[in-house]
């Protein structure tokens, strides 16, 4: 479909990956205007917190050191 042709998305969940944003570029190319709706879309959200930490660290915390293992 050519750009412009949707006339509102709205965008919801956060943009953790190089496919989220290739997806997020395209339909805001595609749509007229271009909704985020939801706090993971405004601003991040719980999955933006892990941009505060390295991979490493993060599985580190998830299967090595959390209270349940």
């Amino acid at each position: 479909m050519p750009d412009g042709h949707i006339d509102v998305t709205l965008f919801h969940g956060a943009v953790r990956n190089s496919e989220n944003e290739h997806l997020a570029t395209l339909l805001r190319a595609k749509s007229k205007v271009m909704v985020a709706f939801g706090t993971c879309a405004h601003i991040g959200g719980i999955p933006s917190l892990a941009n505060l930490f390295s991979k490493r660290e993060i599985f580190k915390r998830a299967y090595h050191d959390s209270p349940s293992t």
